[in-house]
């Protein structure tokens, strides 16, 4: 099934992919009453009323539930909606809702509860969406504003325009596949000397037999700047953080030394080792890069061939990298265009697609450049 794109509802389709077979997903589902695609009552965003597309996500992220592996993890970009600024499924609803209060008690005026109470109002599909999740066992790791540089401009005067979507970041158990290092942001070390200024420190006494003070504490500005030789460090991104410890006795290396609290003895070359191993350690993990945060600033790109709103490449690529094992598998359950397989086909991943409209697939293949990519039809 590995590079495949299985056409029809996805509901349906999604039962075709075998229990704990999936180790990323990567989707965003047609926005509730945006956009009409011309597939009829088999396509997402145009039902009745937004509780209806929340319910219908819900039944696909208990299949992902199911397809996922253990280790795996769910991605999904969700927009919102603006009441008195949707389309025909927003209508829908404030008809039907304003029809049924109309019919529960007809001596009462009737207002619908949305359009009495919500005139204007985003209804907040992401934020209900992402709630539901976390009630029905998702684990949420992130909820990640996709920061749009170039989004397009808008005539609104009376708000501000929306710049940024929701990709919403769960994992299906505790423990998951993720690997930071790939996605970390560079940094350049930059060893820089540092004048400790001793007798100004704030020092932890410690003396040694004949009274001398074997070990200063640094102030909180040296402790978390400093390495074991003193030496600042830096890089463009701010100051590496480090545990060392200065050591001012020069003959302290066999000698003991109490603890402040004077409880224990530890002897300084172990302090040494200990302090040196951490610093190492943490410096490693620092000098491989920053982690590059929970905001992703990637601008859209325009693809001609579809009149549909479709992924940067950059967004699945820097989701993937980060998301997914070698070897591992890739479902994007509204394929659309197909730029979720073709970075995993870029990255040399697996991968399977399910889209309702077979226009869709046939760009998808296309682009992803494989003729010979297996295709299941309803």
């Amino acid at each position: 099934m590995n590079g495949s794109i299985l056409i029809g509802d996805v509901l349906e389709k999604i039962k075709e992919i075998p229990d704990e077979s999936i180790d990323c997903i990567i989707t965003s589902p047609p926005y509730w009453g945006l956009r009409d695609y011309g597939t009829g009552d088999a396509q997402w965003g145009l039902e009745g009323n937004f509780n209806e597309y929340l319910d219908k996500l819900d039944l696909l992220m208990e299949e992902c539930w199911r397809v996922l592996k253990k280790t795996g993890t769910c991605w999904i970009n969700l927009g919102d909606t603006y009441s008195g600024g949707g389309g025909k499924a927003v209508e829908q609803s404030f008809n039907r809702d304003r029809n049924i209060d109309t019919e529960a008690n007809p001596n009462t005026p009737a207002k619908s509860k949305y359009r009495h109470r919500m005139g204007k109002s985003r209804f907040g599909i992401p934020e209900r969406f992402y709630i539901r999740c976390i009630d029905n066992g998702w684990i949420a790791r992130n909820h990640i504003p996709w920061v749009k540089g170039n989004s397009m401009p808008s005539s609104v005067a009376d708000r501000f325009t929306n710049k940024w979507e929701s990709v919403f970041f769960f994992a299906k158990a505790k423990k998951y596949y993720f690997n930071l290092d790939a996605v970390r942001v560079p940094t350049k070390g930059e060893y820089k000397p540092f004048n400790r200024r001793v007798r100004e420190a704030k020092r932890l006494k410690v003396s040694g037999d004949e009274g001398a003070i074997i070990m200063a504490k640094m102030t909180d500005e040296e402790e978390g700047h400093t390495d074991k030789n003193g030496f600042r460090i830096k890089t463009k991104y701010g100051d590496l953080i480090t545990e060392t410890k200065q050591i001012y006795d020069s003959d302290a290396k066999t000698k003991n030394i109490k603890s402040p609290t004077g409880s224990a003895e530890r002897t300084l070359i172990d302090l040494n080792t200990n302090v040196e191993r951490n610093m190492e350690s943490r410096n490693r993990s620092a000098l491989r890069g920053k982690n590059p945060g929970d905001v992703f600033e990637i601008n859209t790109r325009p693809f001609a061939k579809a009149h549909f709103a479709t992924f940067p490449p950059a967004l699945p690529e820097k989701i993937l990298k980060c998301a997914c094992p070698k070897g591992g598998v890739v479902l994007d359950p509204f394929f659309g265009a197909g730029t979720v397989g073709l970075v995993a086909d870029q990255l040399e991943l697996n991968w399977i697609g399910i889209e309702l409209k077979e226009e869709y697939a046939e760009i998808a293949k296309k682009r992803i450049g494989d003729q010979e990519k297996l295709t299941k039809h309803l």
